[in-house]
């Protein structure tokens, strides 16, 4: 057995195959799942194993011993693996928060697109970063303790028609957008998403209101609700809160980003 040894963000885990060559792509999915925000250690101090096991048809995943998921077809398997490590760094990340978000920067603050998946974070922050805004992330906002959100640069990943079970994974880059490069304070969070026939009727939540609506996106919220609370208590405190449902997005981004200007400047 192979393994290579990463640390991010104070997470340690161990990447492991029965094949090198194997091993090397399990690797590089690694440091593309975080966006080279990790390191490598030692593999004997990893706390949690990812062994990639191939046979003549298909990859095969255990984590920590368990069997976790089987696949014929790499895209698809490698695409699961690097989402299996970003959940697991984002639920027990030391000292930041992650935040299941779009988030974009605007006129020097960063702003939240708070959502799960299929809630259309990656097309409403594709559309905004083609307007001008900052590209920060279309996946997790990363908060640390003094409120300050961090970068999460992957590419953007816009999916096929719904159902289809496709995606292309889009460099920011092609929509015009400028990546950030450094924390950004946060100035509001809209919690939106897409539905058939909605208006854009935004609505400013209280800060208890929006907080309350805004935990069930925090990752860490289960393993570990003492920092989420105290760390997306500080981020919130000096930002605006509001929610909608919204239309499809070519229909009400200039409006967002108008509610964005009147709201926080």
């Amino acid at each position: 057995m192979h393994l290579i040894g990463f640390e991010s963000y104070g997470v340690r885990f161990a990447v492991g195959s029965n094949r090198r060559r194997t091993l090397d792509q399990a690797a590089r999915v690694a440091r593309t799942a975080m966006v080279g925000q990790l390191h490598e250690i030692d593999p004997t101090l990893a706390e949690y194993t990812f062994v990639v096991k191939e046979t003549s048809d298909e990859l095969v995943l255990e984590i920590d011993g368990e069997h976790a998921n089987s696949n014929p077809y790499k895209r698809g398997f490698y695409h699961y693996l690097g989402s299996r490590i970003k959940m697991l760094v984002a639920e027990f990340a030391q000292g930041v928060i992650f935040v299941h978000a779009g988030v974009i920067g605007w006129k020097g603050k960063a702003v939240l697109f708070p959502g799960d998946s299929h809630d259309g974070k990656s097309t409403l922050t594709a559309s905004l970063i083609s307007r001008g805004a900052v590209y920060l992330s279309d996946d997790y906002a990363i908060i640390d303790r003094k409120g300050m959100v961090h970068p999460f640069p992957r590419k953007l990943s816009i999916r096929g028609p719904f159902g289809s079970g496709t995606w292309k994974d889009i460099s920011p880059k092609r929509f015009g957008s400028i990546v950030a490069d450094k924390p950004t304070p946060l100035g509001m969070a809209i919690i939106t998403r897409y539905s058939e026939n909605a208006a854009w009727k935004p609505v400013v939540l209280t800060q208890g209101t929006g907080m309350l609506q805004m935990l069930s996106f925090v990752i860490p919220l289960n393993a570990n609700p003492a920092l989420s609370l105290s760390l997306l208590k500080n981020a919130l405190a000096p930002a605006i809160i509001a929610k909608s449902l919204r239309p499809d997005v070519s229909a009400c981004a200039d409006a967002i980003l108008d509610l964005i200007d009147n709201t926080i400047y």
